[in-house]
């Protein structure tokens, strides 16, 4: 009897003192580096940023508002037997409701990189040593017109609403994911301008029969299938809609010309796939995640370095187009 009082008392004292320890579930931050980048074909800049990992004092992260670029650091763009100093720079930040100050990048300009071709992002810090992270773009796909698919660009209202707009297209083989776009590109005179504006063409609506354009579908990311061999198609009807909605609906009196149909497509590399999923994946409103997945692709670091290549079919429309006035 004595005992079970003894052990009934010991127990009662742990729970008591072991309530009033503090209890910190963050633990210490242990600081790294954390480089982030995407590079692209479709531009003449590359940029870099460079920065430390940081611990809120509370438990939400948006109430840190502090500068945590570092700024120690000699970054370096190599390619082949080629090395490119990248230049600190700062630019202006789009939204200033979190952080305040402007960003703060490491940019090489003019640097347009190569499809096909592998680079290295090497970053050098007196604080934090050294680490780097290896990317290697899409190279050039082969990208096609079909005669019938001219031929209905060029009158699209002398052709079914069902015929097929086909783009058939070989993908790179470092090409891990795709995206489309078919455009169609117009001026319009408001007032004494011409204004140049762009309409993304949808593959499906909530009428699929009528081709309306409300609700619409447009493509995604997707993943390269194994072939290698994409045959893209559009409905000829959602073409002659939206025509019809420029010309006689959003402009019935203005002026306007139509110029030109594109048809894009953008590779994605392993990197930026892979970092594409795991943000698609762990956001979807019906799930509930106490842990945010953490990403990385960097030796010696933490962070991201991912690229694309993008390439365009151009199919001029010739001055006789339906809609032009």
């Amino acid at each position: 009897m004595q005992a079970k009082q003894l052990v009934i008392t010991f127990l009662l004292l742990v729970v008591t003192f072991g309530c009033n320890q503090p209890f910190d579930p963050k633990g210490p931050i242990d600081q790294q580096m954390i480089v982030y980048s995407v590079l692209s074909t479709d531009r003449d800049v590359q940029y870099v940023s460079v920065d430390l990992s940081y611990m809120p004092s509370g438990s939400n992260p948006l109430t840190y508002s502090s500068d945590k670029a570092l700024k120690d650091v000699f970054v370096t763009l190599r390619e082949s037997r080629n090395m490119y100093q990248m230049r600190d720079t700062t630019l202006a930040r789009p939204d200033t409701n979190w952080y305040k100050f402007p960003l703060h990048l490491y940019a090489l300009y003019p640097f347009a990189v190569c499809q096909g071709q592998t680079y290295e992002i090497v970053v050098q810090s007196l604080s934090m040593g050294v680490v780097s992270a290896t990317v290697v773009i899409p190279g050039k796909p082969l990208l096609d017109i079909p005669g019938t698919t001219t031929f209905i660009l060029i009158e699209p209202f002398s052709h079914l609403p069902e015929e097929k707009i086909r783009f058939p297209a070989t993908l790179s083989t470092e090409a891990k994911a795709y995206l489309v776009r078919l455009t169609i590109t117009y001026d319009v005179l408001k007032g004494t301008d011409w204004v140049e504006e762009t309409v993304e063409l949808p593959i499906a609506t909530a009428d699929t029969n009528a081709y309306s354009l409300e609700h619409p579908i447009y493509p995604q990311v997707a993943p390269s299938p194994a072939s290698g061999q994409l045959d893209v198609t559009y409905s000829n009807g959602y073409l002659q809609n939206i025509i019809k909605d420029v010309t006689t609906v959003k402009y019935k009196s203005n002026r306007l010309v139509y110029k030109w149909i594109v048809f894009s497509l953008v590779q994605f590399e392993q990197n930026l796939f892979n970092y594409y999923k795991m943000v698609r994946e762990y956001r979807d409103p019906r799930s509930v995640r106490l842990d945010r997945p953490l990403y990385s692709e960097i030796n010696g670091g933490i962070g991201f370095v991912g690229a694309y290549s993008a390439d365009s079919l151009v199919y001029l429309l010739p001055t006789n187009f339906g809609g032009n006035r």
